[in-house]
């Protein structure tokens, strides 16, 4: 790539603004529950938009801030590969410069790579300490995965009623459509709390609404079945037709409902 090029950009974004853009996009993801490659392909279309070189942008952020501000962004280029090589050691370690210097994304990034053991030892309960962390600090992502811990018995002991609280907390912000399908499960299904299907409807609607894949597919099992709202197959289908490629359940209805 053209050195000139290069300067040049970075004079229209300064280093911080650098960061600041793929954090955010980082963050935004993280709300709608993206997938790893989904993730990796929106940073990775925003360096190609603004005409830069992987490798060069990399060395700029690793050379150009300190580690407790560079650590959330370079570990997500060691985390995918951009730029680099892929290294999850790598990427943990940038992750937890990161957390402890009080980032509350890179807390919860910490916490899910010591749940799976990604770059270094699992370590389930320390997981749960930095999702408590950021959670304690009004973090969203924190909320929810303490919620997805209490639940599952991930690092704690299952606690429904905890498992609910933390929930319904990450499902209180607007963007985040994971924990709202969750939730909705739980008036569903009765768990930490009392069965309450209109409840749970509106929830799946708040996922839906989001764009989240569970969310929309328990939305149209709603319409499906009159769970919480008249039964109405036309809905049914609209929900499933979002699902795209992701599920057969769609194509499968729409052939045998009439």
């Amino acid at each position: 790539m053209n050195p000139n090029l290069c300067e040049s950009l970075v004079k229209e974004y300064s280093k911080e603004e650098v960061v600041e853009n793929i954090y955010s996009i980082f963050l935004e993801a993280n709300k709608r529950w993206e997938y790893d490659d989904d993730i990796s392909q929106s940073i990775i279309n925003w360096i190609k938009t603004n005409n830069y070189d992987p490798e060069y942008l990399f060395d700029l952020i690793l050379n150009s801030r300190t580690p407790a501000e560079r650590g959330c962004v370079l570990a997500l280029f060691y985390d995918y590969g951009i730029g680099v090589k892929e290294n999850k050691s790598l990427a943990a370690e940038s992750y937890k410069i990161a957390a402890e210097s009080g980032d509350l994304l890179a807390q919860v990034q910490l916490g899910f790579y010591l749940q799976e053991g990604w770059g270094l030892k699992r370590d389930k309960k320390e997981a749960v300490y930095w999702y408590r962390k950021a959670s304690d600090d009004g973090f969203e992502g924190g909320h929810n995965f303490l919620g997805i811990c209490y639940q599952w018995g991930l690092g704690v002991t299952i606690d429904s009623k905890l498992a609910f609280e933390y929930t319904l907390k990450a499902a209180s912000a607007v963007e985040y459509g994971e924990p709202q399908a969750r939730l909705g499960s739980f008036y569903e299904s009765g768990f930490g709390t009392k069965i309450d299907l209109c409840k749970a409807f509106k929830w799946y609607q708040k996922s839906a609404a989001n764009q989240y894949l569970d969310g929309l597919l328990f939305l149209g099992t709603c319409y499906r079945s009159g769970l919480g709202t008249r039964r109405d197959i036309h809905q049914a289908i609209k929900s499933w037709r979002y699902l795209g490629n992701h599920t057969s359940l769609y194509y499968l209805f729409e052939k045998n409902i009439g």
